[in-house]
């Protein structure tokens, strides 16, 4: 007895990534391409130190990078952002938001966790207020209150 698999493997390489997924246009993708040499560009010159309280700082980035793209989704962004929060762009734009972040804080002499955690819940905050003024439902604001809250929680005990 075999085992036949050929109708569970995909016939075409583009039912393997997530549907909507597309490139940005090439300005977008040069812009971040370039957002991410310069992160990578200055962790690497600067090379602060890394722990665990770093990776809790970046919690807040991806909700960011969730809620901006729930946004997208809904068409409730400016369509001059549009390309930074498709499926794949989104992941790279909160990332360098958060890197930037860091960056600024370690160049400021702030703690770099607390401030990237900070600023990353601020900006989630705002994002998932707009989300949820968008929708115009106030159901997402009570688990929008939670999230906040506790982001919040991570970021003073980090």
């Amino acid at each position: 007895m075999s085992l036949d698999l050929s109708a569970a493997r995909p016939s075409v390489v583009g039912q393997l990534l997530p549907e909507g997924f597309a490139l940005p246009p090439v300005p977008y993708l040069l812009t971040l391409l370039a957002g991410v040499g310069a992160v990578v560009g200055g962790l690497r010159v600067r090379d602060p130190p890394f722990g665990e309280h770093h990776v809790l700082a970046t919690v807040p980035w991806m909700v960011v990078g969730a809620a901006a793209h729930v946004l997208y989704v809904l068409d409730a962004v400016p369509a001059v952002v549009a390309p930074l929060l498709g499926t794949p762009a989104v992941y790279v734009t909160a990332g360098i938001g958060g890197g930037l972040t860091w960056l600024a804080a370690e160049t400021a002499d702030l703690s770099a966790p607390r401030t990237v955690g900070g600023v990353g819940t601020a900006v989630a905050a705002g994002v998932i207020t707009v989300l949820a003024t968008s929708v115009g439902d106030t159901r997402p604001l009570l688990p929008a209150a939670g999230l906040a809250g506790g982001a919040g929680v991570g970021w003073v005990t980090a």
